[in-house]
């Protein structure tokens, strides 16, 4: 639908997004222009009561930066006025701790999620590699009664650059596949290895329909039809560049 750089602002990106999913979503976000990480959130609240879906989405950048709310968990399917100055940022909760995080925010969301859709990102982290505290997320899950599911990290255009600046010799480094034992589901996105460059919107973002293809996968493995995945893939294989989708 749109991409950040088409926007002049990060403002003016929120608001767009928000107006088109309107009035069911909430975003609760905010990022001042320049590269001032620490400020930033952006944490977006789909609510439809009629169709009985929802959908949240958390950021969280690494473990260098908090997760940051300036919502109550109890008001974020309320009405708000988009954040457009850092004077009127009042954190009502701001945690690195992701047990913390899931058991006092995310299982206390009315309607509490059924799956929990995880992953730390490209952003330099050291948190899931830590035994202890994967240990500590799949409890923490386990006793919220979400589904957890993890979600791989996908990769850097030029795939020698890595989260942790290491030459990566496997698509999916130890602690990830550790954490696909362990949780209930595991979104592999390690085929984003061989997703071509021109696919490739910056060092890091992808073009459509790559996606796309990651939310068709994710939803085939919650247990949606497939339909419209496979008639995508037949569709864009069609095509002058072509990616082999047989690993998919």
């Amino acid at each position: 639908m749109t991409i950040e750089k088409q926007h002049s602002t990060w403002c003016n990106f929120y608001n767009f997004t928000t107006s088109k999913l309107a009035p069911y979503e909430q975003c609760d976000c905010f990022r001042p222009e320049g590269h001032k990480m620490p400020l930033m959130m952006e944490n977006r609240y789909f609510h439809d009561p009629l169709r009985n879906n929802s959908l949240s989405f958390f950021q969280k950048f690494g473990h260098k930066f908090t997760f940051k709310s300036n919502w109550n968990v109890s008001d974020v399917h309320n009405v708000h006025d988009l954040i457009t100055r850092e004077d009127q940022l009042n954190f009502q909760l701001e945690t690195e701790d992701w047990p913390y995080f899931i058991r006092n925010f995310v299982e206390k969301l009315n309607p509490k999620p059924t799956f929990f859709v995880f992953n730390e990102g490209i952003h330099a982290h050291r948190d899931f590699t830590n035994k202890k505290v994967r240990r500590q997320i799949v409890r923490a899950l386990r006793e919220s009664g979400m589904i957890g599911v993890y979600k791989t990290t996908t990769k850097y255009r030029l795939h020698n650059i890595t989260n942790n600046n290491i030459m990566e010799t496997s698509m999916i480094r130890d602690y990830e596949l550790d954490f696909c034992k362990k949780v209930d589901l595991c979104l592999d996105l390690s085929w984003t290895w061989h997703v071509p460059m021109d696919y490739y919107s910056d060092y890091a973002h992808f073009k459509e329909p790559v996606y796309s293809w990651q939310n068709i996968q994710l939803m085939e493995l919650l247990g949606v039809d497939n339909r419209h995945y496979k008639q995508m893939k037949q569709h864009f294989v069609g095509r002058k560049s072509q990616i082999d989708l047989s690993f998919v």
